[in-house]
This record gives C-alpha cells, sequence and structure tokens, in this order.
C-alpha cells in the first residue's frame, strides 16, 4: 500500500487528484471525493446537478444560450452542463419531452457525476464554473427544447 492509503497508486497522481478536489470544494463549491476503484473525481448530484446530451446537440444549445453554464466535454460525443441541484418543479412536461425527444439525460438526485480529473483525458473542461452561478436545469431544457435535434433525412428511391 503507498503511502498516501490508495493501494497501487503514483503518490504524485494521487496528490494531483487531492489538489484537484480541494480545487472543486474552494473555488466552485463543489462536494468531491475520489472513488477508490477509478481514481476519478467525482460528486453527487444534490446540490449541483446536470444534463448530458449529445454532443451535436450540446454544441447547437450551448451557442444559443444567452447565460454562462459550466460545460464538460465527454469522450467528444456527450456535453454535460452542470446547473445548479435539482428541484421539484425541475421535473416538467419539458424535461419529459427533452428526454424523449433528444436523448438527453438529466442527473437525478444521488447520482453520481464524474468531473474532469488529472490523468483522464476522457473528460475536460470546456467553461469552467465561475462566480456568476450555475443556472437552474429548467433553463438549460428550455434551451434544448428549441433546438431541433440532429435528424438524418429519410431516404426516397430515386427515379
Amino acid at each position: 500500500m503507498s503511502t498516501t492509503g490508495m493501494p497501487g497508486t503514483d503518490p504524485l497522481m494521487t496528490r494531483a487528484l487531492v489538489d484537484r478536489c480541494r480545487l472543486y470544494r474552494s473555488e466552485f463549491g463543489f462536494q468531491t471525493s475520489i472513488d477508490p476503484r477509478s481514481m476519478v473525481i467525482t460528486m453527487r448530484s444534490r446540490q449541483h446537478s446536470g444534463v448530458l446530451v449529445p454532443a451535436a446537440l450540446g454544441y447547437r444549445a450551448w451557442s444559443q444560450m444567452s447565460f454562462p453554464v459550466p460545460v464538460i466535454a465527454v469522450k467528444k460525443r456527450a456535453l454535460l452542463f452542470v446547473t445548479d441541484g435539482f428541484r421539484p418543479e425541475d421535473h416538467s412536461a419539458a424535461l419529459e419531452l427533452a428526454i424523449f425527444t433528444h436523448r438527453i439525460v438529466p442527473l437525478w438526485p444521488g447520482r453520481q457525476i464524474m468531473l474532469p480529473t488529472p490523468g483522464i483525458a476522457s473528460r475536460v473542461w470546456l467553461r469552467l464554473p465561475a462566480g456568476e452561478g450555475l443556472p437552474v436545469l429548467q433553463s438549460i431544457i428550455d434551451v434544448l427544447v428549441d433546438v431541433r435535434p440532429v435528424t438524418r433525412a429519410p431516404s426516397v428511391p430515386a427515379c
């Protein structure tokens, strides 16, 4: 066992993880922890939440947002918009519509949110949280519902 208490880990990497956790707590107010099995920094969706969307839809919606929102790219296939905590009024008809028509995944209370972590390139910040606070989930849903999902034109046989 290493001196950090995490078996089989590089002390420098462990230090980087601990430092990043502290940064997330002190700068952004995220209640983070390090998952000992995957060595990924996570937080539970309570005080903060989010919505995961396909990348093409996410980039189009993000370009139309008139408010700042923290954004994490996930393996170039999805975007995670970080929001204020989930409120009961956030569970709306617009949310249900977006789930089914736009393939979005809201992070319900209690879900793990994996944050960008040193040494893991699959999650990167596109926009860090800033001092202006986080948007409410409903504001993200409203923009997503207004953006048309990418659909393929039906194939029509040639005449």
